[in-house]
């Protein structure tokens, strides 16, 4: 089965720099994005304002290296530097760093995908989908040195910047609700207890998540987050 979690990129983004430990790289490191400001051969006549850039794919960069090294420790000579943009052409496009960043984590978002039902139908038990879906952040987790950039966004912006803050809240309320849907579903099938409070556990569970994600990027020691995942499934019951 093909691992899927709520906090994966396009398979694109990754190529260049190793994380370490890990055997995965990342595109962001030390190669600028390029020919983004490039002309084409046609004459400028012919059109005289087109931006001779993808903007999805350098808001797929910009994506990257926001995740990689988060908000304040990109400048904004980074972004020239790696997106491959003049200064004006950044600014015109995106509107600056912050509007860039926002933009960026909503691509982010937009990437993000559901596999809990599509787990708890493929194994034929909710329960089953809920612990299968841990068992894929945790896989996700140790292999991955730059954690989620949901969650990452959420430790360093969300606390300074309400603009980053509703956008996290968001996807904390989505994830949860999620959760909270297999919960009932696993509580229908008799999986799990009916006196149990899905609301509860599923905030159990989306934390669970976060918890884990953070614990990664400290100590991506799989032993340990199996761990979690082992003790969480006990709570279940």
């Amino acid at each position: 089965m093909t691992k899927t979690t709520s906090c994966q990129l396009e398979a694109r983004l990754w190529s260049d720099r190793e994380c370490p430990g890990s055997g995965l790289r990342n595109p962001v490191a030390d190669r600028p994005f390029q020919n983004a400001n490039d002309v084409t051969s046609l004459p400028a006549s012919a059109m005289p304002r087109a931006k001779a850039f993808d903007e999805a794919a350098v808001l797929e960069r910009a994506a990257a290296l926001f995740w990689d090294r988060g908000y304040e420790a990109v400048s904004i000579q980074d972004l020239v530097d790696h997106l491959g943009l003049s200064r004006s052409s950044l600014y015109d496009t995106f509107g600056g760093k912050q509007a860039l960043y926002l933009a960026a984590l909503d691509r982010y978002r937009g990437a993000e995908v559901d596999p809990l039902q599509q787990l708890g139908d493929a194994l034929g038990s909710p329960r089953a989908g809920i612990e299968a879906y841990l068992r894929a952040v945790v896989d996700d987790a140790a292999a991955n040195c730059l954690g989620c950039f949901v969650v990452n966004a959420t430790a360093e912006r969300a606390p300074h910047d309400p603009e980053t803050a509703e956008r996290t809240a968001e996807s904390l309320a989505a994830l949860q609700a999620r959760f909270e849907r297999a919960v009932r579903q696993a509580q229908a099938q008799g999986e799990i207890g009916a006196d149990r409070n899905p609301t509860a556990l599923a905030r159990l569970l989306a934390n669970t998540v976060y918890g884990l994600r953070v614990t990664a990027r400290v100590s991506p020691d799989r032993a340990v987050l199996d761990d979690v995942v082992d003790q969480t499934m006990q709570l279940l019951g």
